[in-house]
């Protein structure tokens, strides 16, 4: 991570946050720069690069935001290992054949991006538990074939951590299947979405 990357967010944080938040999201970029040079496996759940130029500013900003959602106690996980790592975006059958290897009870659909969003949808027709120690303190949550929403967004290889900020809060879930992995990791937040946040009273 280049000094000149970690300057301009710590700008920003400084010139847009106030209080206590200025000191949360000061520590959190601190904590993600360290996060990212010592556990990458762990950050490339959230946001994996194919060259660590391509971090930018805004993306770091997001890591810390994410990781301030994790010591909250409001970032939940399961993984599910099926034996297959993903193949480039334009090998659309090779993914979904792959992704039919996943357990009973969870299926995958690979669309390679044309949606847009996404790369594709996961649902579950089973309960899945979810977990997540942070300090010796387990959080725990329960997906249920009934929950809202009833399928998580698929995001496979690369992604920056803005784009999966950006599922988290605004539909709570996220699937993602890193280059590299033969797991599947479905990641839920527990805090509040932006649709929540919203004043209807304007």
């Amino acid at each position: 991570m280049s000094l000149n990357v970690r300057d301009q967010v710590i700008e920003q944080i400084f010139a847009d946050a106030k209080g206590k938040d200025k000191i949360a999201l000061y520590e959190a970029v601190e904590i993600a720069e360290n996060r990212m040079d010592n556990d990458p496996k762990f950050a490339e759940i959230f946001g994996q690069y194919d060259r660590p130029s391509r971090i930018t500013p805004a993306d770091l900003y997001a890591y810390a935001r994410i990781l301030c959602m994790i010591y909250a106690g409001q970032i939940t996980i399961v993984t599910i290992p099926f034996g297959e790592e993903p193949y480039r975006d334009h090998c659309t059958d090779e993914n979904n054949s792959a992704l039919e290897r996943l357990p009973e009870g969870i299926s995958a659909e690979f669309s390679g991006g044309k949606n847009g969003d996404h790369d594709g949808i996961v649902r579950w027709s089973v309960p899945l538990s979810l977990n997540m120690i942070v300090d010796g303190k387990e959080y725990k949550s329960t997906l249920t074939p009934d929950s809202y929403p009833p399928y998580a967004p698929l995001e496979v290889g690369y992604t920056s951590f803005i784009t999966s900020l950006n599922h988290l809060l605004e539909v709570g879930i996220l699937a993602r299947w890193c280059y590299g992995s033969d797991s599947l990791r479905i990641i839920h937040y527990t805090g509040k979405l932006m649709c929540e946040l919203i004043d209807y009273n304007l």
